[in-house]
């Protein structure tokens, strides 16, 4: 037994399951919450854990079944999803949500199903039905953690109808602050992600929805090669008509934002970081209907950004825009603001990227594609600077770069090794083995 372990249900249909205090549990037990069984609950489930990370393997070990409107796993040490867990959130409308976070410690999901849904067929008599948010977060705090999904893991949300689909996955010491005058800062600092062995991140909504997935560390580069690797798997957003988004950001990363009635600065910037893609499927779709404007991108910064036979996807089948963005900048700053009085107006926007590498490598493909619209692919790194031992350049070997509109638009291949000059190509351009780093 711990100084404080507390499993309670009320009313309200929540189920708690809780050890606090830093328990003194002995050391034979592998973790300070284990559920090899069942918990069902009609509106919530909590499982956590606080403590010492010498008296457990774990904080939270689940091979079981979870299954809820809302569900929180929360530990301060190692949170383990074993083969066979099933963590189910689901509603008919408004919000089903999903929330695993070791907060001083690594994050392991395999072979394994996370979903969160909105889903209306039990319930077609309602207008709303099938309308609402489906949200997981998988969150690792710690400098050094690894949030690991494999073994033919899935990750899904998804919203039938109208609504947002949302996977936020993020690893490394994360720091929010947010102020009532309008005074806000992010950063992130070191962190890893893998997603191996034929696992599926997806995010998918209906007609007139919004998908994304975020997946984010703050790994850096040089002698901390943290990485975000996505092995044989597919991280991919869909939407009936809307937008569509995918995010890989691996990189010591800060963010600032102030603000006031007469002034207004934002500063962010992106240190080393690796990505790393292996014979996977990144997409961004969309399927709209005759008469939508949709969106569908797919964003990727690192200071390294590295395919091997893989397919980067953004789509719009119908009218609409899409963008590939892919970023190899191993050290990047933007600020921007301006300053008014009554007297006297100011204002500034800086951009600054150095070095940086992106390897296209054997059989891989970039394609954006729409049938009405712009489709655009950008590939860019930082620029040689006098000082320091960086490397900059764009390969594409054995592998296709297209930008494709099928109707009337815009079609076009950006291409450049300095943030601050694009180079252009054709209105659709197909690269097949180039090394294109002198440009």
């Amino acid at each position: 037994s711990g100084d404080a372990i507390c499993v309670s249900l009320d009313p309200g249909d929540l189920i708690r399951v809780t050890i606090d205090d830093s328990a003194t549990v002995p050391a034979v037990t592998a973790a300070g919450v284990i559920n090899d069984g069942e918990i069902h609950a009609g509106s919530t489930v909590l499982l956590t854990a606080k403590v010492l990370g010498s008296l457990f393997d774990n904080a939270i070990n689940n091979s079981g079944i979870v299954e809820a409107k809302q569900i929180e796993i929360i530990g301060d040490g190692n949170v383990v999803l074993q083969t066979g867990s099933k963590i189910t959130a689901t509603d008919i409308q408004n919000e089903a949500s999903i929330f695993v976070e070791s907060t001083d410690g690594d994050v392991s999901i395999s072979g394994s199903e996370i979903r969160a849904s909105i889903d209306a067929e039990d319930a077609s008599e309602d207008p709303e039905a099938g309308n609402g948010n489906a949200r997981i977060d998988i969150l690792a705090g710690a400098y050094d953690s690894v949030i690991t999904i494999d073994g033919e893991s899935k990750v899904i949300a998804e919203v039938q109808y109208d609504g947002e689909a949302a996977v936020n996955i993020m690893a490394g010491d994360h720091y929010w602050y947010d102020n009532e005058c309008g005074n806000r800062e992010e950063s992130l600092y070191g962190g890893e992600i893998s997603i191996l062995s034929n696992s599926q991140v997806k995010a998918m909504a209906g007609d007139y929805g919004y998908s994304w997935i975020d997946v984010k560390a703050g790994g850096f580069g040089g002698s901390i090669p943290n990485t975000i690797t996505i092995n044989d798997s597919t991280v991919g957003s869909y939407v009936g008509g809307g937008c569509a988004e995918v995010w890989l950001r691996d990189g010591n990363f800060n963010w600032r934002e102030n603000s006031s009635s007469d002034y207004y600065e934002e500063y962010e910037s992106l240190t080393g970081g690796h990505v790393d893609l292996n014979r996977s499927f990144i997409e961004a779709k969309v399927q709209a209907s005759e008469g939508d404007k949709s969106w569908a991108e797919v964003e990727i910064r690192a200071g390294t950004v590295t395919m091997n036979d893989t397919d980067i996807t953004a789509s719009v089948i119908g009218p609409g825009n899409t963008e590939v963005n892919i970023e190899g900048i191993e050290s990047y700053s933007y600020n921007n603001g301006w300053n008014y009085y009554e007297d006297w107006f100011d204002s500034w926007e800086y951009e600054n990227g150095y070095y940086g590498v992106i390897d296209i490598l054997n059989g891989s493909t970039i394609l954006a594609a729409t049938n009405a619209g712009d489709a655009e692919v950008y590939l860019q790194t930082g620029p040689w600077v006098d000082s320091g031992s960086g490397q900059t350049y764009i390969n594409i070997a054995g592998s296709s770069v297209i930008a494709d509109v099928n109707g009337l638009g815009h079609a076009g291949v950006y291409i450049g090794t300095d943030i601050a000059e694009i180079e252009w190509l054709d209105d659709i351009a197909e690269l097949d083995g180039y090394d294109i780093g002198d440009l």
